[in-house]
């Protein structure tokens, strides 16, 4: 026996082997709880969708779905666990926008990235959902026009909540400055939900929200809602107009995708995918979504994967921007 053949017996066992063993990972898994890992507090949005989609992922699996909150840097703590931890399908990260910009900020402020993007996988889209921009309703600013008029003439003097540092709020009211030439101060809160409280309470002037949050929130009496970053007209009661049809082209829509470690073997993310789908028809999910006034937008595979390279970019050219600032 020539050592070529050997070279090419030995190979294809090896590759037979591999396939063997994806096939035995694919029936076996899960075999123990598998964590969703959240890298913001407690009590916004991304808890409000993630809980009762791990519920129903459990009844797929037949396997717990935990959900963890692990906060800390914007959320570049709980996005480094997750790029780091074993490929295997046991830890999941339900990511929003920021997650395709935190390494290049910390790169700005002159720090190691926590992780890069390319050590993620995304697996599937929950939604993509418009954020929305709500005012304290005593505020100075009850629309767009005295936004802009007041902080032409009193730059700074307009605040705005935002779930830390580089968070998706934060983002999306650098686009608002940049197109509109304002500059607004920035007030940072430890996630989504104490930055819908600082809001409620009048301790800022403004926050973007998801607009299911502020759906949720604009019959206390306390905000209002005085701009959509969809690209048409919020259908909402009072209805909420874009920027666009207020004349600053702008769009930003907060999305939840989840995200495996890079090299998470094939079938894994399929069998995952399985349990996604079932849940996001499963009743009590699509009651929660439906109570949130949030349509579902599944995403996968290759178009899933173009959708987040072009949202880095884009975002990236906006960070990159306000890191100039």
């Amino acid at each position: 026996m020539s050592t070529h053949f050997r070279r090419v017996v030995h190979f294809s066992l090896v590759g037979l082997l591999g396939l063997m063993g994806n096939f035995v990972q694919a029936q076996t898994f899960p075999e123990k709880p598998i964590s969703i890992v959240i890298p913001f507090a407690t009590g916004g949005i991304n808890d409000t969708v993630t809980r009762p989609l791990a519920a129903s992922m459990s009844k797929y699996l037949g396997q717990s779905v935990i959900v963890e909150n692990r906060v800390g840097a914007g959320g570049a703590i709980g996005m480094a666990y997750v790029a780091h931890a074993k490929p295997d399908g046991y830890t999941i990260l339900l990511a929003t926008p920021n997650v395709t910009v935190l390494p290049d900020t910390e790169i700005l402020e002159g720090k190691k990235p926590s992780y890069l993007l390319k050590e993620l996988t995304p697996l599937a889209m929950l939604f993509a959902d418009p954020l929305v921009l709500a005012a304290n309703v005593k505020s100075k600013v009850q629309s767009i026009d005295d936004l802009v008029r007041l902080s032409k003439e009193s730059p700074g003097s307009i605040t705005y909540s935002a779930s830390g540092q580089y968070g998706n709020s934060q983002i999306a009211m650098a686009m608002v400055e940049q197109a509109a030439n304002i500059k607004v101060l920035q007030i940072p809160y430890k996630g989504g939900g104490p930055a819908m409280i600082a809001l409620m309470s009048g301790e800022v002037d403004l926050s973007g929200q998801a607009s299911g949050t502020v759906r949720s929130q604009m019959s206390s009496g306390k905000i209002k809602a005085i701009a959509s970053f969809g690209r048409e007209k919020l259908a909402s009661d009072p209805p909420v107009p874009s920027f666009m049809e207020q004349g600053i082209p702008i769009e930003f829509y907060i999305w939840n995708i989840l995200f495996l470690p890079a090299g998470t073997p094939e079938v894994i993310q399929e069998k995952l995918r399985e349990a996604i789908r079932f849940a996001m028809k499963d009743p009590p999910f699509v009651q929660v979504m439906n109570n949130l006034g949030i349509p579902t937008q599944y995403l996968e595979g290759k178009a899933l994967s173009q959708y987040v390279e072009s949202e880095a970019k884009t975002l990236k050219a906006i960070v990159q921007k306000l890191g100039k600032q």
